[in-house]
């Protein structure tokens, strides 16, 4: 009866947190022990921001990336490298960096901890990123150099 209770409370909280992101947005990691317990919601606001509109609940989409963020940078399992072929990308605009940091994160852990390549998880991220700004449904247009990622991917 305890599992159960306990895997009810589980539930309930996942469930609160799909719901309403900005609770996370005052969560601090402290250790490596903390971000590996959080990767579950880390990844649940990836697919949050991957999966909904920019202009949907700028607040909760806002909280979701500041929590992912702070994950990012506490986790010893996983490291993160921006570089200026990004900045050039996504031209310093926070919508682009938001679903370029989603995409990594999602692509990490859904890799089940296989090793990548910083080569190859940027590829990822990129076309995740490219994917996004395709689907005229999400609001958020491609600049002009996502517009050559699209391009070149459509002659490939």
């Amino acid at each position: 009866m305890k599992q159960l209770i306990s895997i009810f409370a589980i539930a309930f909280t996942l469930n609160s947190f799909s719901q309403d992101y900005t609770k996370l947005a005052e969560v601090t990691f402290e250790s490596a022990e903390e971000c590996k317990e959080a990767e579950p919601q880390v990844l649940e606001c990836a697919n949050y921001l991957l999966n909904t509109t920019v202009k949907s609940d700028e607040l909760n989409r806002l909280s979701a990336f500041q929590y992912i963020f702070k994950w990012m940078e506490g986790t010893a399992d996983y490291t993160f490298s921006i570089d200026s072929e990004v900045l050039d990308l996504t031209k310093g605009n926070t919508d682009f960096m938001t679903i370029y940091f989603a995409a990594m994160v999602q692509t990490v852990l859904q890799n089940n901890g296989e090793t990548m390549s910083d080569e190859a998880l940027h590829e990822t991220a990129v076309n995740k990123l490219a994917d996004y700004c395709s689907d005229n449904s999400k609001g958020l247009k491609p600049n002009r150099a996502i517009k050559k990622v699209i391009n070149k991917r459509k002659k490939d």
